[in-house]
């Protein structure tokens, strides 16, 4: 039996879930009503269809009997809607047509939600069994938070070469000065208050969007991390993550930019503004380098340099210093 927090060994065939539909929960149709808090799940998919299924069945086992299930297809061309269909009686809704994008596909499934607690899940990510009934347990133990977020693992395959995301529990100055927003969709729910209170997901980002939203809603709302893997992040080479890295180049210091151009930015957080940006500036340089754009990894860097360069001579030293460290110093002998 896989238990909370442990990695799994192999996703499909493997018994995490039914294999067939007859193994799956009663359909909504026949379900009786439940004394439990309900929890919205919604899935954005547009041509995911080689992994939507997996995605779909790892939500609907999840075991927890107020669930209420929502997928908006962008219009796939794929076999998407098939398999949307085979698990029909299993949705509250499901619609397949053209969006604007990610983040509205999810505010359009979260606008069609009647859940008290509100997630998303990407179309070629999963959830660990049992995630739903551990956030949940953490929200009935302290009253006053309005998020909760765990730990992921990433890779191609979960049992392939995947790797833990850890999470932590971040003060929200240290999100500023380091760029950790540790708050994984595939790891996370919270109150329906946190959109009355911040605002849905921004439709115009398309690499930023859950970076920002949960930026919003990190600085507003009281957020707890509960240690233990509750999703797994799928990083394939037609993911958005690894196929728009262009995009960040844009976004990220826009976003950041816009962020402490807030009219009432608290004074605390808008003396940040420099070193945010420097290392907004530093994390472009790279990515630009990357992606094998020379010259516009060099603009980046001298605007880093521009913005604060005492911080980005630290921060150069530190790195190549901890660099020669791994060189020098001898591993340990098991």
């Amino acid at each position: 039996m896989i238990e909370y927090g442990q990695p799994l060994q192999h996703v499909g065939g493997s018994g995490l879930w039914p294999e067939s539909v007859a193994g799956l929960p009663a359909p909504i149709a026949t379900c009786e009503p439940k004394l439990l808090p309900k929890v919205t799940i919604v899935t954005p998919s547009f041509n995911q269809g080689r992994y939507l299924e997996e995605t779909i069945r790892s939500v609907l086992s999840q075991g927890y009997s107020n669930l209420e299930y929502i997928i908006i297809d962008g219009g796939s061309t794929d076999n998407s809607v098939e398999i949307i269909r085979k698990y029909e009686p299993w949705l509250a809704f499901w619609v397949s047509e053209p969006d604007d994008g990610q983040a509205d596909a999810i505010n359009k499934g979260f606008r069609r939600s009647t859940g008290e607690y509100l997630g998303w899940i990407n179309s070629d990510d999963i959830l660990y069994p049992n995630a739903i009934s551990r956030v949940m347990d953490a929200f009935g133990a302290y009253a006053n938070i309005d998020l909760v977020y765990g730990d992921i693992v990433q890779g191609q395959m979960v049992d392939q070469g995947s790797r833990p995301l850890l999470g932590q529990q971040l003060e929200f100055t240290e999100m500023l000065r380091t760029l950790q927003v540790p708050i994984p969709q595939q790891g996370s729910l919270w109150k329906r208050a946190v959109i009355d209170r911040c605002g849905s997901l921004d439709a115009r980002w398309h690499v930023v969007l859950d970076r920002e939203f949960f930026t919003r809603v990190a600085q507003k709302c009281q957020i707890l991390y509960l240690p233990g893997v509750l999703g797994f992040f799928r990083n394939h080479e037609h993911s958005k993550s690894v196929s728009q890295n262009r995009r960040w180049l844009t976004e990220l210091p826009q976003m950041y930019r816009e962020f402490f151009d807030q009219r009432d930015l608290p004074i605390g957080l808008r003396q940040l503004q420099r070193e945010t940006m420097g290392v907004v500036f530093l994390t472009c340089a790279s990515i630009a380098h990357q992606c094998g754009e020379i010259s516009r990894s060099a603009g980046f860097l001298a605007k880093a340099f521009g913005v604060d360069p005492l911080f980005v001579f630290r921060r150069y030293a530190r790195s190549k210093m901890t660099k020669l460290s791994r060189g020098i110093v001898p591993k340990a002998q098991p």
